[in-house]
């Protein structure tokens, strides 16, 4: 897929918004803003094939993802909680269904 220098800009706003947010963030809030920079993206994915974009869509794509295995709970054991896999979904889902 080649991304047109529309789309672009029009993903640049929610890219830099979210390269911001995470630049101050502990490492616990950086996996998590990974999470939701990963729901922009796929957001920017979505609307570049004109697909609509919903909670349900957005929940799938986070089920297909590897999301949760690239990240993790900054447990000592490595172990994810279900909190925190609820969390990631939550900041992915959050980010990838916004308006466009």
């Amino acid at each position: 897929m080649m991304v047109t220098p529309t789309g672009f800009l029009l993903a640049l706003p929610v890219l830099v918004v979210g390269l911001a947010a995470c630049s101050g963030a502990c490492y616990e809030e950086m996996l998590l803003c990974k999470a939701a920079t990963r729901g922009a993206e796929t957001h920017t994915f979505l609307n570049a094939q004109e697909a609509t974009i919903d909670k349900t869509r957005c929940t799938r794509a986070y089920d297909g993802s590897d999301v949760i295995s690239q990240t993790s709970s900054g447990r000592s054991d490595g172990r994810r909680s279900p909190e925190w896999i609820g969390q990631a979904a939550e900041f992915f889902v959050g980010s990838c269904a916004l308006p466009s």
